[in-house]
């Protein structure tokens, strides 16, 4: 494996194992990961697991991305989300992934904001969490939630709900909702913008 090559990672098995896991996760702490390897007798400090990400991301394969938090030492104690870089590997290892649409949909837009923002995170409160925060000099100036389909009205009503909350708990009315088609059926308040799947690949170019 090349990972394990490049940066000298001699348990094989360990790294093996964490990249399926991650493959199949979503979002992910160390002592989560820690405690998943431990119960399939992989036992792995939490110091080595750190090192085996940042390895992994530094190989190209993956990127994490933090919770919006003024303070440092809270992103650092909040799960990560994490995002891949080749959608085919994705979909051939992963259990989940496969059948997961809207993470897909969501990891394709996490890499095209990535390429136009510098400073990327999530959001989430008590109210509702938000898939993408973009950042211009410590001010939130956009909001971005994933939804690969919008006719279900409890999904409809949750994603809605989380994005005009956190719009207001972070004074940003830059708001938008990405999803595969829009639809004549589905109405949205006038203060979030919808974007097809199509238009925001075309317009973040």
């Amino acid at each position: 494996m090349d990972i394990a090559e490049r940066h000298n990672i001699e348990n094989d098995t360990a790294l093996k194992t964490l990249l399926k896991l991650l493959l199949n996760s979503s979002c992910i702490t160390i002592s989560k990961l820690h405690n998943s390897l431990k119960s399939m007798s992989i036992p792995v400090g939490k110091s080595t697991i750190d090192h085996y990400l940042s390895s992994i991301e530094n190989s190209y394969f993956m990127n994490e991305l933090y919770i919006y938090n003024q303070a440092v030492i809270n992103q650092l104690q909040y799960p990560r989300k994490v995002y891949f870089i080749d959608t085919g590997f994705m979909t051939a290892l992963s259990t989940k992934f496969s059948k997961n649409t809207g993470r897909l949909l969501e990891n394709i837009a996490f890499h095209q904001l990535a390429r136009k923002n510098e400073t990327i995170h999530y959001y989430k409160d008590r109210k509702g969490k938000v898939d993408f925060a973009i950042l211009n000099e410590g001010t939130v100036t956009a909001l971005y939630q994933v939804c690969f389909d919008l006719t279900d009205e409890e999904t409809q009503s949750r994603e809605m709900k989380a994005l005009i909350k956190s719009g207001a708990a972070l004074h940003c009315q830059n708001l938008n909702l990405i999803t595969l088609e829009k639809s004549d059926r589905v109405e949205l308040p006038q203060e979030i913008k919808v974007i097809s799947a199509s238009e925001f690949l075309s317009e973040i170019r």
